[in-house]
């Protein structure tokens, strides 16, 4: 039985959901500025409160200079002024990812997602894990470069990457 009228989101919620997703993409890229960077921050986890992590601090200090689009694993109702705000999986990642002309991840998204590298797009990876849990993936070997919170975890890091060949002298 085919049925016709308006689609039902409790029936429908996937194509209300892609309806959303392309409204917000089409927004992006009206507003996109071609003398900016354009920058994909990618969060880990979306949380409780998105806006207390990394990725929205990051996100929010590179919209100063940069379009940045923040994309988070769960879809939220979240706004922000200076910076959109997506919903991502594997496919669409990709797609975002290859639009991009710079990403800014998490460790553990890089590891789970290893096409962000094969895009030829330079990737800054946020060493937000303790370098014992995560050891050196190959995502971290990967990686053009590297954001720490402070000075204790960048000289853990600086070790595991010295020893990959992964310090540059200068």
């Amino acid at each position: 039985m085919r049925v016709r009228g308006t689609i039902d989101a409790a029936l429908f919620p996937r194509a209300v959901f892609r309806r959303k997703l392309i409204s917000d993409m089409n927004e992006v890229r009206t507003t996109y500025d071609p003398g900016r960077t354009r920058v994909l921050v990618v969060a880990a986890d979306a949380g409780t409160d998105p806006a207390a992590g990394r990725a929205w601090g990051l996100a929010e200090a590179l919209a100063a200079r940069h379009d940045v689009i923040l994309a988070l694993p769960a879809v939220t109702g979240l706004t922000h002024p200076a910076f959109a705000i997506v919903y991502y999986n594997r496919r669409n990642l990709a797609l975002m990812v290859r639009d991009s002309d710079a990403v800014v991840c998490e460790l553990t998204v890089a590891g789970d997602q290893p096409f962000i590298f094969e895009q030829g797009r330079p990737v800054a990876l946020d060493l937000a894990v303790r370098p014992l849990e995560a050891g050196l993936s190959a995502a971290a070997a990967s990686a053009d470069f590297f954001i720490c919170a402070d000075e204790t975890e960048r000289q853990a890091w600086l070790e595991l990457l010295a020893a990959a060949g992964r310090v540059n002298p200068r």
